[in-house]
């Protein structure tokens, strides 16, 4: 009997980014070459509850789960290689997943 390769096995490192405040502070996560992203966006304690947003390379991306102030808003988020998340200016957020 002779074995047969049937699958590859892949790689997932799950982590957690925490923005401690809102702003255009800069990159908050930048994904690797060759790998993509899976996970949440959280929003968390929103100063508008109304514009809860961040921005995917450059562009804001208004999340349509708009959390109460002081409730916590979770989002799926799926990122390619080279994708860049930054925070605005009305958003405390949360990116939870895992890299593969």
């Amino acid at each position: 009997m002779s074995l047969k390769e049937v699958g590859t096995a892949t790689t997932k490192v799950q982590f957690t980014i925490d923005t401690q405040e809102a702003g255009n502070s800069g990159t908050v996560y930048t994904v690797p070459n060759g790998k993509t992203f899976v996970g949440y966006k959280i929003s968390r304690y929103p100063s508008n509850p109304n514009s809860v947003g961040f921005y995917v390379n450059g562009v804001i991306m208004y999340s349509p789960y708009v959390p109460s102030y002081g409730t916590n808003g979770f989002m799926p988020i799926y990122l390619s290689e080279g994708d860049v998340v930054s925070n605005s200016s009305t958003d405390y957020f949360i990116l939870t997943g895992y890299e593969e």
